[in-house]
């Protein structure tokens, strides 16, 4: 009996599966065979930090960010590491701008600080050319916030001083916006300048005095807090100069006080001396005067203040002459 139509095709359809059946396994094996006798390629591993190839010249190394960056991985040498300060100042006394891919290297070297190699000094100089650098950058709030941790916590006093002075300089650029960041560097300063045993409290206080610009109406309570901190024998003679500088017009009597006071600071003394200069009027000549002949470093603050005065009296358009 001949088989019908359609048990033929039920039959060529068995065998197409077997057959196909048959080369996948057969795939399968050889394939098996070859990844187990075949060599393996080594999976690369991320690197910690970025891979480049250094061919720097210790000797005669370029002030570059090749430099930049074997110095940053290794710690770098007496040759190198002055060359990556200098890439780095490049582009702020060029007024140029950092790359992205190199922003966000330098960023990266702030927030996890320094190579162990370097010493304190060493970290000071690089991370300060690095902040004159990126604030020519478009970074956002994140430059800003490695600054103000470095200002709140480092354990350096000059570091913390170097933060303060660049977050100041974010504010007067435009970088630094009224708004939540500028509400939480505002609090910073503010603590700090309330802060006896702190060491940069002078400085804060020139900042709050001049927040919002030099033209604006300062803080009475600022103000008053900058005059007793410059008349707190107890705190340190650069705190103390600092303060009185900051109270500006404000500081005028008591800055009367304390260059008359030959048992103060002479540092301080002499920036008594600079704001009689800057604000005071014609019956200041007389102290100034004698201050000028009582010793020459006095006189070295006295005779300029002196001269300013009189400017200021027969030029009262422009009332400052003399820088101290």
């Amino acid at each position: 009996m001949q088989p019908n139509h359609s048990q033929q095709s039920n039959t060529r359809r068995l065998y197409w599966l077997s057959f196909v059946l048959l080369a996948a396994t057969f795939s399968a094996a050889a394939y098996f065979f070859f990844i187990t006798l075949a060599p393996q390629a080594e999976v690369p591993k991320p690197s910690p930090r970025a891979s480049v190839v250094d061919n720097t010249n210790r000797n005669d190394p370029s002030e570059s960010y090749e430099t930049f960056l074997h110095v940053l991985n290794t710690g770098g040498c007496e040759n190198t590491r002055p060359a990556a300060i200098a890439w780095l100042d490049r582009f702020a006394g060029q007024n140029l701008t950092l790359p992205n891919n190199q922003v966000m290297v330098v960023l990266a070297m702030i927030e996890k600080d320094a190579h162990p190699s370097w010493e304190q000094g060493y970290r000071q100089h690089i991370f300060n050319s690095a902040f004159n650098a990126l604030h020519l950058c478009p970074t956002g709030e994140t430059f800003t916030r490695q600054l103000l941790r470095l200002a709140e916590h480092d354990s350096d006093r000059t570091m913390r001083l170097y933060a303060m002075q660049h977050l100041n300089m974010q504010r007067r650029i435009g970088h630094l916006p009224d708004g939540a960041l500028a509400t939480e560097t505002l609090k910073m300063f503010t603590e700090n300048a309330r802060q006896p045993k702190e060491e940069t409290s002078g400085y804060a206080l020139q900042v709050l005095t001049n927040w919002n610009g030099e033209t604006a109406t300062q803080d009475p309570d600022v103000i008053r807090l900058a005059l007793a901190t410059a008349a707190d024998l107890t705190r340190p003679n650069d705190v103390r100069v600092s303060a009185l500088f900051a109270a500006g017009k404000a500081s005028l009597e008591l800055a009367r006080q304390l260059a008359a006071d030959s048992a103060q600071p002479i540092h301080l003394r002499k920036t008594a001396v600079a704001c009689l200069g800057d604000y005071g009027n014609e019956s200041d000549l007389v102290i100034l005067q004698k201050l000028s002949s009582e010793s020459s470093r006095l006189a070295q603050a006295a005779d300029p203040a002196h001269q300013n005065i009189r400017h200021r009296l027969t030029n009262p358009q422009t009332p400052k002459l003399i820088s101290y």
